[in-house]
């Protein structure tokens, strides 16, 4: 995995939640990280930190993913973990950013539709910052590129 902080910032926003649920059960988990994630993200957005708005939007859109074909909290927290194990992996997880400098025969994109930002587009400075980081990220395969798209929820 490169950037074992991907993992590790995911772990802490389920475990957060995961505190403030009754049960073990994904229905009220995800009502509750939805709640949270409107309140942070806004809560962020009116500080002026977009970029930070954005990681965390990004990082909860990613446990919502993990959520799907699963039933409880402790099958999440197994399942993130399983995805950035180590051992045997066949498949390199990484930010964009982690990613600059490095190549592979292979890459894919989770959600393009998301790059630039749309919140990014009221500021000239950090939408030109994140068409550098599109740049990057189309820029990493030799072989093929390849884009995954995710349902909206």
């Amino acid at each position: 995995i490169l950037g074992r902080d991907i993992e590790s910032g995911i772990l802490t926003i389920i475990n957060k939640i995961k505190g403030s649920c009754q049960t073990d059960t994904l229905a009220e988990f995800e009502s509750n990280l939805s709640e949270y994630q409107i309140k942070e993200v806004n809560r962020l957005l009116n500080k002026n930190q977009i970029g930070k708005a954005n990681l965390l939007d990004d990082k909860i859109q990613a446990i919502f993913a993990f959520c799907d074909n699963i039933s409880t909290i402790p099958e999440l927290i197994t399942k993130v973990q399983m995805v950035f194990s180590d051992e045997n992996a066949p498949i390199q997880f990484g930010t964009i950013h982690k990613s600059k400098g490095m190549e592979a025969e292979n890459s894919y994109i989770l959600d393009r539709d998301n790059m630039p930002s749309k919140r990014s587009m009221a500021n000239p400075d950090l939408y030109q910052g994140e068409l550098n980081v599109l740049f990057v990220s189309l820029s990493r395969s030799k072989n093929f590129m390849g884009f995954v798209v995710t349902e909206e929820k």
